[in-house]
């Protein structure tokens, strides 16, 4: 099939349990994959190998393969990423031991192809392989997807289990472009028992991502803290380990929801040795209390007037405010707020006090700023447990 060349970066960015082994399309060439071969509705076919898919969201990935023999990835249905969908592993990605292999991708770019750059998270275990994706240049939230894969399934015996592990996800915004990672570690807990069962929905699983931080995937721009995420109780299916519906949230430091999403995922190994699962979340991209000083102070002023043509001279005391966020302008601060810079503490700028002056007071005050976006996080984790 002939390829015309794309158009201008500009151009596009404003166009706005079973048993069975890993069962990923192991795609070799996107340019040799035939009409058939992957359903482009809904890839999710068979329970063991899950897409984070929905095309009114631009959630499009629909089959990833992993290329071991030269580390590299094969990532279908993600636009402008090159014909043959090849994603050469550019650094790696913290690790507890739970992975063998936990690598940053990216999209491979020619003269003429692979205009758009993407990139893409991937952890491998000995059960599970997971992967997200998204496309750094769009101005939106892009294009990308997530994607589990389980070698086997089997739960462990009842009762109560503990299993930690890694994240890692791509964050993209609303109105803007650029692209960052996101890193953490999952603590999640299985009880096998409870709740009771209806029908094969049978158990409880729930999940905290704590640690989490994000930079730049292009390596060059802010980095920061990110708050933990909630990932509610949800039940498995006993007969094949899957889970699916979940709630995941993010609060502020008064408790308020600042980004929402769902989860879902897969019991993984002959007794449920490993857990995984993906995220969707959306919400404010950050948040973040300032303090900024406000100080009080006085000084002495010398005034002199004249009092019956004679010269009247008196040392008289002033008092005087200052506060830092007023120094600064929100205006301002609002600005570095949208560059997601971290702002921290602000101090009072006292140069501008009057000659002798003397503080009287001071003390800190706090102030939130929140970006004028959203970020959309797609994410993935591997989790092990944790043994006696």
């Amino acid at each position: 099939m002939h390829r015309t060349a794309p158009l201008a970066p500009l151009l596009l960015l404003l166009a706005c349990g079973d048993g069975q082994p890993l069962e990923a399309y192991n795609l070799v060439d996107e340019s040799e994959v035939e009409p058939g071969d992957v359903d482009p509705r809904d890839p999710n076919t068979t329970v063991s190998n899950r897409f984070l898919f929905d095309l009114d969201r631009n959630l499009t990935m629909n089959a990833v393969d992993y290329d071991a023999a030269n580390d590299e990835l094969v990532i279908n249905n993600l636009p402008f990423d090159g014909p043959a969908g090849r994603y050469d592993r550019i650094g790696g990605l913290p690790t507890d031991g739970t992975t063998d292999i936990a690598g940053l991708y990216a999209s491979r770019e020619t003269p003429t192809t692979g205009q758009v750059q993407s990139y893409a998270v991937f952890l491998r275990s000995d059960e599970l392989e997971a992967t997200a994706a998204n496309g750094a240049e769009w101005i939106g939230f892009g294009y990308g997807g997530a994607n589990l894969n389980r070698e086997r399934f089997g739960l462990p015996d009842g009762g109560e289990y503990v299993y930690v592990g890694v994240y890692s996800g791509m964050r993209s915004f609303d109105d803007r472009g650029g692209l960052e990672l996101v890193t953490g570690e999952t603590r999640l807990l299985l009880d096998i028992l409870d709740l009771d069962p209806s029908g094969t929905i049978q158990g409880s699983i729930l999940a905290n991502i704590e640690g989490r931080s994000t930079s730049p995937v292009s390596g060059t721009g802010p980095a920061y803290a990110l708050p933990d995420v909630v990932m509610s109780r949800i039940d498995f299916t006993t007969e094949t380990g899957a889970f699916e519906g979940g709630a995941v949230s993010t609060f502020n430091a008064e408790g308020d929801e600042i980004g929402s999403g769902e989860y879902e995922g897969l019991i993984a190994g002959t007794n449920g040795d490993e857990i995984g699962a993906f995220l969707s979340m959306e919400g404010v991209a950050r948040e973040q209390r300032i303090s900024y000083e406000v100080v009080e102070y006085t000084y002495t002023e010398t005034v002199t007037t004249d009092v019956a043509g004679l010269p009247l001279i008196q040392t008289i005391t002033r008092t005087g405010s200052a506060s830092a966020l007023d120094q600064v302008g929100t205006e301002a601060l609002q600005a570095r707020a949208d560059r997601r810079e971290t702002i921290g503490q602000l101090t009072v700028d006292t140069s501008g006090f009057p000659e002798g002056y003397e503080i009287t007071s001071s003390g800190f005050e706090t102030a939130t700023f929140s970006t004028d976006y959203d970020a959309r996080e797609l994410g993935v984790t591997i989790t092990g447990q944790v043994r006696p």
